[in-house]
């Protein structure tokens, strides 16, 4: 095998390698952003870009596998599919990226349980006590909800939101959350949501340098019985 060749497998074997560790920890991200999702109440939308996040990953590992046995076996026919093959994925990936994203920074804490919170006290709760929070923007939500709208929680709100205290109602001067939980529980999401649009980004980057450099060893290949030859 010529000089040149060594070198670009070299190459290629290293950006499969980056191109599989990069998938992989995009996947353990959106994993990890998945399971803690539903206990926030987040929307849909960031859980779809989540579940896309994964199968993106997965896909991209398996096409680093055939990338791999494509250039161990000198299989040319395989090299150029494997190319199209990233290449087509990659530009889908990007088009979903795009717009799964657009809907996660769009999309709001699920409403459902602050309107309804008669019926479920749960994400409330649990987002009001872990963020230090109260309401989706203030203690003031609390009067617009049917919970807050009984004659017997009259100027209260949950003790979720208040801390060291066994009453809770908008006049508690010491121990009272005061901002609201929207912000906060979008700009902890945000940490996860952009750790997994840069692990995307890196992988499209490999991805298509694998394609550029899938391409260059099926010709490398093609060329090497002439070259033989030719010495």
């Amino acid at each position: 095998m010529s000089i040149s060749c060594s070198i670009l497998g070299c190459l290629y074997h290293s950006t499969a390698t980056v191109l599989a560790i990069c998938s992989m920890a995009l996947i353990i991200a959106a994993v990890f952003m998945l399971e803690y999702l539903p206990t926030y109440g987040v929307n849909e939308g960031l859980m779809d870009f989540s579940v896309v996040t994964i199968l993106f990953g997965g896909i991209t590992i398996i096409m680093v596998v055939f990338m791999v046995f494509g250039a161990m076996t000198k299989h040319r026919c395989l090299l150029y599919l494997t190319a199209m093959g990233s290449a087509v994925m990659c530009l889908f990936q990007f088009a979903c990226l795009t717009w799964m994203g657009f809907q996660a920074s769009t999309g709001k804490i699920q409403q459902q349980s602050l309107k309804s919170y008669t019926h479920d006290l749960h994400y409330m709760n649990v987002v009001q006590k872990d963020f230090k929070c109260c309401g989706m923007d203030g203690p003031g939500d609390w009067n617009r909800t049917t919970w807050g709208q009984k004659p017997e929680h009259a100027g209260k709100v949950p003790l979720s939101c208040c801390e060291g205290t066994d009453t809770c109602d908008l006049s508690t001067a010491v121990g009272l959350y005061t901002e609201g939980c929207q912000k906060k529980v979008f700009h902890y999401m945000a940490n996860y949501y952009n750790t997994i649009i840069a692990l995307a980004i890196a992988v499209c980057l490999f991805q298509f340098c694998g394609i550029f450099l899938s391409c260059c060893i099926a010709r490398a290949y093609k060329e090497e019985p002439y070259q033989q030859f030719k010495d």
